[in-house]
């Protein structure tokens, strides 16, 4: 599976009129970057992830574009050889998918917890497709939170442009047939501590970790 749907918002309906599909792209991305940053400075940490979480995010990412953001999807989906769960699945899926994933992250105690958490986090919430669209870029989010919640920097999985693109779609593959230590393993090589002493408590906290910070931002235009 890799982390697009066969829908893909043509010029005509974004909100913006662009009319240029890598302008698009960016604007997506800059959108995704806010979200992130958000995640980074704002979020508290210590809630556990939930549904309004989720729309929240998809809304600030891609609300200035699409008149569908935070909105789960209505329609039924198919790429490659996946189909994921009908439409009116989706909310009760989303629901099992929190339970379970802020189950793991509770009881995450060491590295090899946590890259198993990341890599159910990321799959299943690809598998599951709420949104119209931008899924991947969703997925990684969520896959982020999960790290920074254990003071880790965020994760680059996927992006288009990157040169592991190639390997993370055979890791998404392997992952459908239900083999997830290729993709187990990207999120391994990967991991790493958070740069700085990480206290969502300062006052200072736009400024903390900037380096982690611009790891994922300097990434606006190619994912």
């Amino acid at each position: 599976m890799e982390d697009e749907t066969i829908y893909q918002s043509g010029p005509d309906h974004n909100l913006l009129g662009i009319t240029d599909l890598t302008a698009i792209n960016v604007e997506e991305a800059k959108g995704i970057a806010k979200a992130e940053v958000y995640l980074f400075t704002k979020h508290d940490l210590d809630e556990q992830i939930n549904i309004s979480l989720l729309l929240k995010l998809h809304h600030m990412a891609f609300g200035h574009l699409y008149e569908w953001a935070g909105q789960w999807r209505k329609v039924q989906v198919i790429f490659g050889n996946i189909t994921p769960p009908a439409s009116k699945n989706v909310l009760h899926l989303l629901y099992q998918f929190l339970d379970n994933l802020n189950f793991k992250i509770g009881i995450i105690r060491t590295e090899g917890d946590l890259v198993e958490t990341l890599a159910y986090a990321h799959y299943q919430f690809i598998y599951i497709h709420p949104f119209m669209n931008g899924n991947g870029r969703m997925s990684r989010l969520i896959t982020n939170l999960v790290a920074l919640k254990q003071g880790y920097a965020p994760v680059l999985l996927g992006h288009r442009r990157g040169i592991n693109r190639p390997l993370y779609i055979a890791a998404m593959r392997a992952a459908d047939e239900g083999n997830m230590e290729p993709l187990k393993n990207l999120i391994r090589e990967d991991l790493h501590l958070l740069e700085c002493g990480f206290d969502q408590r300062s006052d200072y906290r736009d400024d903390l970790c900037a380096g982690d910070v611009l790891r994922f931002e300097g990434h606006v235009g190619v994912n």
